[in-house]
């Protein structure tokens, strides 16, 4: 064992270096402030904490071949590598200056171009001299006292001989789009404050980085770890700070350039919007939400953002590779011609052979089809033999009479769909006002008993009472399996079931999905409150999320720390029996809008726009289905806002997961 970071003090002078003062310390290494006696200028000296084994000595090695190999004023200069006894150090450029995680966020236009340009610049002269920076982040960059921002720490760098030339244009991308961390909360979209400005230096993201084992990757963090902007520096096979790594990087793929590109994309939406694209309450919300989710697209996180700009960041944040800029040098040619084409022109970022789309397009349609016809194939053959088709049936039920039993009639109204700018996520706005005609909505949601029904009819697939979500390891799948609910619990919610099985239940009732608008409606009301029951706080006697008891569950059959949400025990450990808080129901009598399971809608997931609408339906295609309302295991309190909005991949089954219709 190595003498430590505490035990170990550098000697005030060695070789032609006079220490001036500690610049910044963490778990890897120190850094600080020295002379050099003989060019009389100022320099970064950065030791590592610990006697180094040889492959930490050789990882050290590489971060300065890496950084010395670019020369370029968008990169940190790096002078000398040298050894005091047994510990190395390096010596690089001095920085007066703020990183970028310590400046005011989100930042202004035009210095929002001004410094992602020069980022990009910085970038592609190291993937053009065959350097991958694999830990691209708000620390690892720093604004000069004369506005010039360079790249540092090139500590998981990675030397190639050359970067390939790009690939032709890809075709639209075919993946489905899902988000969130289950079970329990998606991850949230809420704001947080900047860090105060301070003097920043090459390799002063020591303070905020440490090590995480491969093994880790597995178990979820507690959930009451605050990982919304995580500054972890993983190592082994996976590398990189949670928040800006690629869906690849997490599953262990060989970097390349394209890798790059996207932790670019993340940094750049983080200046612009405040916060990274992806984060969660855990480690594992983290990388469930960029293994699954698609990015929000940046202007709705940072609205009134250059369109040109945010065209260029959601094309760096693609979960396939070959859908994004092939490397720094195309991300640079992009963001360079933003200044020379006129503001209401898009640069040609988009495939060549593909005609320029606007950004209220960003959903692919080419895609969407076909997920449609996948999803829904077995679904619509059976219902045209036994049934109206989903769209018949939406149709039909607008003109039927009054609400079957087990439905509440909503009558025709006006409301303001979404939060207000001093409130909610960035998804919820801009709050509009939306027109609705009397509708029927199901009082409860659907009960495991009502859709064995349907499944013993033969219209309806039998749940498989297992979880389907990308980013489970097959323990987690296992784990998670034993809250779908079976023919035990036949009054609780139907769980663990996709979109298509939904939609095919509801066209079998005569019903159908509700929409977004008239789910939340049907919530709130016209009256603006907040939760189904108004605005006081959620506690244990209006609906079913983590309390106590789901936190003493978790502790007991999983040995994982869930932060309960209210301090109350809302008497069940996962999902109640549909109905029993009456104390939450909606100001139409609609129970179980928040709580118990998340409910699947019929929209496409898609932005707001600030135009009034007469029930809207939603876009017409898309990656994403959104789902509202809250689940038994989530743990915070903003999720079970009538107004909170989570979008899916449709495939996906979970246990906190299920629907309600409408007619």
């Amino acid at each position: 064992m190595g003498t430590s970071l505490v035990d170990w003090v550098p000697p005030e002078r060695f070789d032609e270096y006079r220490l001036i003062k500690v610049l910044g310390r963490g778990s890897m290494g120190q850094v600080w402030l020295a002379h050099d006696t003989v060019l009389d200028r100022r320099v970064a000296v950065k030791f590592l904490s610990e006697l180094p084994a040889d492959s930490v000595r050789e990882r050290f090695l590489t971060e300065a071949r890496a950084a010395a190999r670019v020369q370029h004023p968008n990169i940190i200069a790096i002078y000398r590598v040298g050894q005091i006894g047994a510990r190395p150090y390096l010596i690089s450029e001095y920085v007066r200056g703020h990183s970028l995680d310590q400046i005011p966020r989100p930042v202004a236009w035009p210095r929002l171009h001004e410094i992602a340009l020069g980022l990009a610049r910085g970038l592609a002269a190291a993937h053009r001299r065959g350097v991958l920076h694999r830990d691209l982040k708000p620390a690892n960059a720093i604004l000069s006292e004369a506005g010039e921002v360079k790249l540092l720490d090139f500590g998981l760098a990675k030397l190639i001989a050359h970067v390939p030339p790009a690939p032709p244009e890809p075709p639209p991308p075919s993946s489905v789009a899902a988000t969130g961390s289950a079970p329990g909360d998606r991850p949230p979209a809420s704001s947080a404050a900047a860090t105060p400005p301070s003097e920043a230096t090459a390799g002063d993201d020591l303070r905020n980085a440490r090590t995480v084992k491969l093994g880790d990757l597995a178990r979820p963090a507690p959930a009451d770890r605050d990982t919304t902007s995580p500054q972890l520096t993983r190592t082994d096979a996976v590398m990189g700070t949670p928040a800006y790594m690629p869906p690849e990087s997490w599953r262990g793929e060989p970097a390349t350039p394209r890798a790059d590109v996207y932790s670019l994309g993340a940094l750049l939406h983080e200046l612009a919007a405040g916060l990274p694209p992806h984060r969660g309450d855990s480690e594992q919300a983290v990388r469930s939400a960029a293994l699954d989710a698609d990015a929000p697209p940046l202007a709705i996180a940072a609205p009134g953002i250059d369109p040109r700009f945010a065209a260029i960041v959601d094309r760096c944040l693609r979960r396939d590779p070959a859908q994004r800029f092939a490397s720094g040098d195309a991300v640079r040619q992009a963001l360079e011609a933003i200044a020379a084409l006129p503001a209401d022109e898009p640069p040609a970022i988009a495939a060549p052979h593909r005609p320029r789309v606007g950004l209220r397009r960003w959903r692919m349609a080419i895609a969407a089809a076909a997920i449609a016809t996948l999803g829904l194939g077995l679904a619509a053959h059976r219902l045209r033999s036994r049934g109206p088709s989903h769209a018949a049936a939406s149709t039909a039920s607008r003109a039927s009479g009054p609400c079957p039993d087990g439905m509440i009639t909503v009558p025709a109204g006006t409301f303001q769909m979404g939060s207000p700018d001093s409130a909610g996520d960035a998804d919820e706005h801009p709050q509009h006002p939306v027109t609705l005609s009397p509708y029927c909505i199901d009082r409860t949601e659907v009960t495991v008993a009502a859709y064995a029904a349907c499944a013993e009819a033969g219209t309806c697939d039998a749940p498989s009472h297992i979880v389907l979500w990308s980013a489970y390891a097959p323990e987690e799948t296992r784990r998670y399996s034993r809250w779908c609910n079976q023919g035990d619990r036949p009054d609780h919610p139907i769980n663990c079931v996709d979109w298509a099985q939904a939609a095919a239940y509801c066209a079998w009732r005569g019903k159908r999905l509700p929409t977004e608008a008239e789910w939340e409606y049907a919530a709130r009301g016209a009256d603006g409150r907040n939760y189904p029951w108004g605005n006081a706080a959620p506690s244990a006697s209006l609906l079913d999320l983590c309390g106590i008891e789901c936190a003493a569950m978790a502790r007991r059959d999983l040995q994982e720390e869930w932060k309960a949400m209210y301090a109350g025990d809302d008497g069940w450990e996962s999902t109640a029996p549909v109905g029993r808080y009456p104390g939450g129901a909606s100001p139409f009598g609609v129970l179980d809008m928040a709580g118990n399971v998340w409910e699947w809608t019929a929209d496409w997931y898609s932005p707001y726009t600030a135009a009034s609408a007469v029930d809207p339906q939603g876009a017409p295609t898309g990656t994403s289905r959104v789902s509202r309302g809250a689940g038994w295991a989530s743990r915070n309190t903003s999720k079970a806002r009538a107004a909170d909005r989570n979008w899916l991949d449709p495939k996906i089954r979970d246990c906190d997961l299920g629907f309600r219709c409408a007619r």
